[in-house]
């Protein structure tokens, strides 16, 4: 296996959580952090959640991700897909 260097940002809780693990198995930080993106990408079902996709999103130009904007972002997220899913039925319908 040829490892190539990446960088990524946690949050402390993430990492203290990752440590703690890694601990209890007797592997290093890296090494989970493999096993667990091996076993994300491994599962075609493992599909993101709403939530994961609004946040990846982020907030609308000029807002910060409050509560309030999360929930702005996802009734947007929300109508739109409702709009494409109502002109992908109108399609088959048509038998297009």
């Amino acid at each position: 296996m040829s490892l190539q260097r990446t960088q990524i940002y946690l949050e402390a809780a993430q990492i203290a959580a990752l440590d703690a693990r890694a601990g209890a198995l007797g592997v290093t930080r890296s090494d989970l952090i493999r096993e667990l993106v091996d076993k994300g990408l491994a599962d075609p079902k493992n599909k993101p959640s709403l939530y994961d996709v609004v946040m990846r999103l982020g907030p609308a130009k000029g807002d910060s991700m409050t509560p309030a904007a999360f929930a702005k972002r996802r009734a947007q997220f929300e109508a739109e897909f409702a709009e494409r899913a109502e002109r992908h039925a109108r399609r088959r319908r048509r038998g297009k």
